[in-house]
């Protein structure tokens, strides 16, 4: 990797105003070339705990870039012949039944495609019972007995209430919690050490929002998602670290679901893309190529975003990846051999969504110009 002193100002740029984020971390991985490369800049909160210089080993709340490790946790079932895509949700979870829900399979899941509700605060009294705290399999059942927002396949509809079924389908097939199943199929193999679920107690991880004043304000809004919510039980008015931002994962599924509550350094996060390069042994070529491909979507694979950039050169590559509510975000260009993590903590410090949407932009142009030039 060339001298990466224009991913360092491109990483710093990304820090330092009034409004935040106030940490930041980079990392490259390239197939073939050495370890990783990181640069950081910022310091892990202005506010709450004491702050600390951000360093490699920072860990970020990756939100909703944790889909790709439920993803991950999918192949390896897929991978294993444990786990059919067209088989229906019903099947692996009873509670999932009933009308169209019974057309909506695995593979509709991974595709957003499945009609089910973008977001729900399962934690939160409704009209429908009251909420869920701390019981995973309440949470799901929740979810479940929800009822569609759209019909089956009508059309892509980004939900956190699919990946919280398909983490409870991976626990199923695996017989165990889902902490157990991610550690034996994605990180335990992959070797990240550092990458896991919350809780963390460790002072050098980065500060998210304070309590759940975000999720507070789409509650009492409607917006983005009219969900007929009255209030919210058990709200935090602390600053977070170390917990999942996310009120579901945190509260309905105590820190553990499919679709948020990992923690990663950027270096770890970059290196779950490197399983789409086609090499590591339990993600065979032909699996990695299955959930690269594009669905009846352009824009979606199977579990990963995918998207088309410009290289330098004036050509396209594919970009598959996963944002996060945060502010991280994976990217991988496999035919590039190239995986990349740029993760920021654009809640902190006032707890509203800080666009970074230009910094991850220049992010991946720096990243493609470096690894085409040497």
């Amino acid at each position: 990797m060339p001298e990466p002193a224009p991913l360092t100002d491109a990483v710093t740029g990304a820090v330092g105003d009034e409004r935040g984020p106030t940490a930041a971390a980079l990392a490259v991985v390239r197939r073939g070339v050495g370890p990783p490369t990181i640069v950081t800049a910022g310091r892990t909160g202005r506010e709450g705990p004491a702050p600390r210089p951000v360093e490699p080993g920072t860990r970020f709340d990756l939100a909703s870039v944790s889909k790709i490790v439920t993803t991950l946790a999918v192949m390896r079932l897929r991978a294993a012949g444990a786990l059919d895509l067209d088989a229906p949700v019903r099947s692996l979870l009873p509670v999932f039944a009933g009308g169209a829900k019974d057309s909506v399979t695995v593979r509709s899941l991974l595709l957003h495609r499945a009609g089910l509700w973008e977001w729900w605060p399962l934690y939160a009294p409704a009209e429908d019972g009251e909420g869920v705290l701390g019981d995973p399999a309440a949470a799901v059942a929740r979810a479940a007995a929800l009822p569609l927002r759209y019909s089956p396949d009508s059309g892509r509809h980004y939900s956190d209430l699919g990946f919280q079924l398909l983490g409870a389908i991976v626990t199923t097939v695996c017989g165990t919690d889902l902490r157990t199943a991610v550690a034996d199929l994605v990180t335990g193999p992959l070797g990240l050490r550092a990458t896991g679920y919350g809780p963390l107690t460790d002072p050098g991880v980065a500060v998210t929002s304070h309590g759940d004043a975000w999720e507070r304000r789409m509650i009492a809004t409607g917006e983005p998602y009219p969900v007929p919510v009255r209030s919210v039980p058990a709200g935090r008015d602390h600053w977070l670290r170390g917990e999942a931002g996310d009120g579901n994962a945190h509260h309905a599924f105590g820190g553990a679901a499919g679709h948020a509550g990992i923690f990663a350094p950027a270096a770890e996060t970059a290196r779950l893309g490197e399983v789409m390069f086609g090499g590591h042994p339990g993600w065979p070529p032909g699996v990695v190529a299955e959930f690269a491909a594009p669905g009846p979507d352009a824009e979606q694979a199977l579990g990963w975003r995918r998207t088309e950039v410009t290289t330098p050169d004036g050509g396209t590559v594919t970009v598959l990846g996963h944002p996060g509510f945060t502010g991280t975000e994976l990217s991988v260009a496999p035919a590039l051999g190239l995986s990349w993590a740029l993760l920021t903590n654009r809640l902190h410090p006032t707890s509203t969504p800080v666009d970074v949407s230009a910094a991850r932009a220049r992010a991946t142009r720096l990243v493609l110009e470096l690894c085409s030039a040497g």
